[in-house]
């Protein structure tokens, strides 16, 4: 009994020596297996090498083949994914760089718009620009001003109904209104005219076609006040009359010379007394009033600018004038600017 007690004590002992011996076998591979797919991702993103360990056990090496099957295709994901990514951080930064340069031509599109505007602005004309439909595409404020529109008329953006206030202002509407239709059905043409208005106000009015490169987009209109300017020389008009008036009023003989002594202008008297001569203006006065061809050093009207001569001085001269004796008393006078004084005849 003792000997059968010993027999199983030893076969025992010598089972568990076994299995613990082929349990440590049996675990190391997957000890080493477990270390390996520990953070595998991880190793497999930093490309590191996997020690994969070996095992005689079919059902061991199994599993470690399957590892490294997941582990290939993980990495061949990775690789994809890597791919994929380099794939669109090129798409992102060529997307950055079309938004700066987007940003930028916006920035240099506001600054352009910001010159137009502030020059259109700037302008003593008033502007108008229609597109090809008929819309207003632009105005300054000087347009609203000059025309009187309101700025609910001109928000319509409407061609037609700014036509419709500004025509019971004008003299002739039917005129102007023939003229914006002429234009509006040759694009290429330009047109220059002026414009009346019932308060007494005058307008000149130019417009040419848009152009973006050589395409007409448009048509600018653009409108100055000359009414001021128109006044100013009907006056001058008037005043240059009136001085000819008293100029051909005065019954001395009056005659205007330039500082090579020809005639200029002549008043009636002497167109009178020298009818048989006539025309006088454009002649020398020598060749005219005495019938000399040639100038002499003594000649009366060269005397007011000849340096410390008077200003005016009397003369007396008696000659025989185309054929005929005859005599008058001649009084040059200079004629000046005021500043600085430069002589004119």
């Amino acid at each position: 009994y003792v000997k059968n007690l010993t027999i199983m004590a030893v076969l025992t002992a010598l089972a568990l020596l076994f299995s613990l011996l082929l349990s440590r076998w049996l675990a190391r591979p997957l000890v080493q297996l477990s270390q390996v797919t520990a953070n595998l991702p991880e190793k497999l993103s930093e490309a590191q090498n996997l020690d994969w360990p070996a095992s005689s056990a079919l059902e061991i090496n199994s599993l470690i083949a399957n590892s490294k099957s997941m582990a290939h295709t993980l990495e061949e994901n990775f690789h994809s994914l890597e791919v994929q990514a380099d794939e669109l951080r090129q798409v992102n930064q060529e997307l950055n760089r079309e938004i700066q340069e987007r940003q930028r031509t916006e920035e240099k599109l506001a600054g352009s718009l910001s010159l137009q505007n502030a020059t259109l602005e700037s302008t003593n004309d008033g502007l108008l620009v229609i597109d090809r439909d008929g819309r207003i595409s632009s105005y300054n404020k000087k347009f609203a001003q000059m025309w009187h529109i309101p700025e609910a008329v001109l928000a319509s953006q409407i061609d037609e109904a700014v036509l419709t206030f500004v025509l019971p202002q004008l003299k002739t509407p039917e005129i102007f209104l023939a003229k914006v239709q002429e234009l509006y059905e040759e694009p290429e043409a330009e047109s220059y005219d002026i414009i009346e208005f019932r308060d007494g106000r005058i307008f000149e009015r130019f417009s040419q076609p848009q152009r973006l490169g050589e395409e007409v987009v448009g048509r600018v209109w653009s409108f100055r006040d000359i009414t001021r300017q128109r006044q100013a020389e009907g006056a001058l008009r008037d005043n240059e009359q009136f001085l000819a008036n008293i100029f051909d009023s005065i019954q001395d003989g009056l005659s205007v010379l330039d500082t090579d002594l020809n005639i200029i202008r002549i008043n009636r008297a002497v167109e009178k007394w020298f009818a048989h001569a006539m025309p006088l203006v454009g002649k020398k006065c020598y060749t005219a009033f005495h019938g000399r061809e040639r100038r002499v050093n003594l000649a009366p009207a060269s005397k007011p600018w000849k340096p410390g001569s008077r200003a005016t001085r009397f003369f007396s001269i008696p000659t025989p004038v185309w054929g005929r004796p005859s005599g008058w008393n001649s009084t040059p006078s200079p004629w000046r600017t005021r500043t600085p004084g430069r002589f004119l005849g």
